[in-house]
C-alpha cells in the first residue's frame, strides 16, 4: 500500500460534522411537504447508522482482518436491484425512465419516431393535453411523428434488451461493470485498507443506498456511471510516468470515447467529464500529455457527430436537441396563469440548488455525512489523478444547480452528481486506509448499517411509487375486454400535474381486444370526439378513480 500521511480523528470529526449540517438544516427548514427534499426517516436513520459506526469504533478491534472474497460479494450486490426491480415493482416510477423504454422499443422495431396517432390533438390543445400524450416524449405536429425528448445513448442501450423482451439486461451487465471498473480504479490507484484484501470500494458502491436505489432503475445515470469510470480509468493509465506515446493515446481515446458516450445520454454531463479530465491530463505528468488529448479528440469526435446527427434527423438542426424543443413547449415560461408547468427546467437558483444537492449527499451514503469524508479522500488522491475526480465530484452538482431542478425525491442522493458516486466512495476508502483503526472499523460499520437500514427505507417509498403509477393498469385488469380507460382530468392543477405525470396511455394501434388506456380531456364533447377519431367509439368506457393513495377503482364513465 502506498504511505499516505495519517488522517487525525479530529480531522475526520470535523469533516463529519461539516457534512451532516446541511441535512440538519434541511429539515429544520419549511418543505414542500407533497415532495419534499428529504425523506421523514433519511435523518434518523442515517444518524442511526453513524451511531452504529460510533459503537463500532468503541468496541471493534483496534486492527481489521482482511474479507477474503470482497469482489464476488460486490458483484453478487450489485446485481441484485436489478433483481429486485423485476420481482418489486410494477412499473418504473418516473415518466422519465418509460420515456426511454418507448424511445429503446422504438430503437428495437428499427425506428427513430413513430407517427402521432391523435387526429383529435391541436397545437393549441399542448397544455391541456392530447389524449395519448406521454410526459417526456416529444409530439412533433409538424411531422407529424412523436419521440422521446432525449438524447439517444441510454434507449440505444436498452435496444438490444429490449428487442429480447429483457430492457433489465443492460442496467444488470453495467451494474457488473461499475464494479469491476472501480475495481480496476482502486488497484491502479493502490488505494487499500485493512478490510478487504486488495480492495473495497466496489463492495462500498455495490452495498450503496444510492446505487442500489438508482440500479432499481432504467434511468439515464445507470448508463453513463461506467462511462466515468471507465474513462476515469484510462485518465490513470495516460498520467503514468512510463506509459509510452502510443500507450497515452490510445487511453486518450478512451477518455474521448468515455464522454463522448456520456455526451449520447446527457449532453452536459459529457462535457463537464470532459472538463473534469483536462487537469488530470496535463498537472504534474512528467510529459505533457499532448498525444493523450490528441486520443480524446479521437475518441470523442464520432461519438459528438452521432448525438449532432440525431439531432438533425429528429429536429432538422445539429445544435437543436429534441429536449430543447420539449423545453420550449412544456417549460414554466409558456404556462397560461392559473396552471402549473407540466416539466419544470433551471430557473438559475444557484444558492438553492447547492444547498439541495448538498442536502441529498448529506444522506446519500446512508450514513449522515459521511460523503465529506470523499470529498477529503478526493483532495487527498489529487497527486495520483490531477484532481479530476474532485473536479468531477463538484463539477456536476454546480452546473446542475444552475441548470436544473432538484430531480425525483425516491432515488436517495443527488441524481446528476450520482456519476461522481464511485469515485467518491473511493475517496472514503482513501479516507479510511489513512484514518486511526478504530475509527476505520466505525466507518465500515456505519456503511454496512446505513446500507440496510436507509437501502430498505428507500426501497419501500419506490415501490410505493411504483404501485401509484401502475394503478389504472392493475384496475384497468377488471374491464371487459375491448374496453377504454379514462385516466382523469381535474380542474385542480396540482391533481391533474399528477395525473399526468403518474399514468401513462396506451401505445398505439390497439388491438381490437385490447383495454386501452386514455386521457380523459376537459369535458365530455372532447373526450367522446377524441375517442371517436382514434377509433375506439363504441367501446365500453370507463374512468380510472384514484383513491388517494396508490390504489383506485373503475367506474362507468357517464358524460
Amino acid at each position: 500500500m502506498e504511505a499516505r500521511p495519517a488522517v487525525s480523528w479530529r480531522v475526520l470529526l470535523a469533516a463529519l460534522l461539516l457534512g451532516a449540517v446541511p441535512a440538519v438544516a434541511a429539515a429544520l427548514l419549511p418543505q414542500d411537504t407533497r415532495r419534499p427534499l428529504l425523506q421523514p426517516l433519511d435523518l434518523p436513520l442515517t444518524a442511526a447508522a453513524l451511531g452504529f459506526g460510533g459503537a463500532c469504533a468503541l468496541l471493534g478491534p483496534r486492527a481489521q482482518r482482511p474479507i477474503r472474497f470482497v469482489l464476488p460479494a460486490a458483484l453478487g450486490l450489485a446485481v441484485l436491484p436489478v433483481a429486485l426491480q423485476a420481482l418489486l415493482l410494477d412499473t418504473p416510477i418516473s415518466s422519465d425512465e418509460r420515456a426511454y423504454l418507448l424511445q429503446a422499443q422504438l430503437f428495437a422495431e428499427g425506428r427513430l419516431s413513430e407517427p402521432l396517432a391523435e387526429p383529435a390533438c391541436r397545437p393549441e390543445d399542448k397544455m391541456k393535453l392530447c389524449p395519448l400524450h406521454q410526459r417526456q416524449v416529444y409530439e412533433d405536429t409538424a411531422r407529424g411523428v412523436r419521440y422521446a425528448k432525449y438524447s439517444p445513448g441510454a434507449s440505444l442501450a436498452l435496444a438490444p434488451g429490449t428487442a429480447a423482451g429483457a430492457p433489465w439486461l443492460a442496467p444488470a451487465l453495467l451494474a457488473l461493470a461499475d464494479v469491476l471498473l472501480l475495481h480496476a480504479i482502486a488497484r491502479r490507484m493502490r488505494v487499500q485498507a485493512p478490510l478487504a484484501a486488495p480492495l473495497a470500494a466496489p463492495l462500498l458502491l455495490a452495498a450503496s443506498p444510492f446505487f442500489f436505489l438508482v440500479h432499481a432503475s432504467y434511468q439515464s445515470e445507470v448508463f453513463t456511471l461506467p462511462a466515468a469510470l471507465a474513462g476515469y480509468w484510462c485518465l490513470l493509465c495516460a498520467r503514468e510516468q512510463q506509459a509510452s506515446g502510443a500507450r497515452r493515446f490510445l487511453s486518450g481515446l478512451g477518455i474521448g470515447a468515455s464522454a463522448g458516450w456520456i455526451f449520447c445520454i446527457r449532453p452536459l454531463t459529457g462535457v463537464l467529464f470532459a472538463a473534469a479530465c483536462v487537469p488530470g491530463l496535463m498537472w504534474k505528468t512528467e510529459r505533457r500529455s499532448f498525444g493523450a488529448l490528441a486520443g480524446a479528440f479521437a475518441g470523442g469526435i464520432p461519438l459528438l457527430l452521432l448525438a449532432l446527427g440525431y439531432n438533425a434527423v429528429q429536429t432538422g438542426d445539429l445544435l437543436s436537441f429534441p429536449y430543447h424543443r420539449y423545453a420550449v413547449e412544456f417549460g414554466p415560461w409558456l404556462d397560461p396563469a392559473g396552471t402549473i408547468p407540466l416539466d419544470v427546467y433551471g430557473r438559475g437558483a444557484l444558492l438553492d440548488g447547492l444547498l439541495d444537492h448538498a442536502a441529498r449527499w448529506s444522506v446519500g451514503t446512508g450514513v449522515l455525512g459521511l460523503a465529506a469524508l470523499g470529498f477529503l479522500g478526493l483532495w487527498r488522491l489529487r497527486a495520483h489523478d490531477g484532481g479530476s475526480a474532485l473536479a468531477l465530484a463538484v463539477l456536476l452538482p454546480v452546473a446542475y444547480a444552475a441548470h436544473w431542478y432538484r430531480g425525483h425525491w425516491a432515488y436517495l442522493g443527488p441524481l446528476y452528481a450520482f456519476e461522481s458516486l464511485g469515485l467518491l466512495l473511493l475517496g472514503v476508502q482513501a479516507t479510511a486506509a489513512a484514518a486511526p483503526p478504530r475509527w476505520r472499523s466505525g466507518i465500515y460499520g456505519a456503511l454496512a448499517a446505513g446500507a440496510v437500514l436507509l437501502g430498505g427505507y428507500r426501497l419501500g417509498i419506490v415501490r410505493e411509487q411504483s404501485a401509484l403509477c401502475h394503478a389504472p393498469e392493475a384496475a384497468a385488469a377488471a374491464a371487459p375486454a375491448g374496453s377504454v380507460v379514462l385516466l382523469p382530468f381535474f380542474r385542480d392543477p396540482e391533481r391533474q400535474n399528477d395525473s399526468l405525470k403518474y399514468y401513462t396511455p396506451s401505445r398505439p394501434p390497439f388491438d381490437p381486444d385490447e383495454t386501452v388506456l386514455v386521457r380523459e380531456l376537459q369535458g365530455p364533447r372532447r373526450t367522446q370526439d377524441a375517442l371517436a377519431q382514434l377509433g375506439l367509439g363504441g367501446r365500453p368506457v370507463f374512468r380510472f378513480v384514484p383513491d388517494g393513495s396508490s390504489g383506485g377503482h373503475l367506474e362507468p364513465y357517464a358524460p
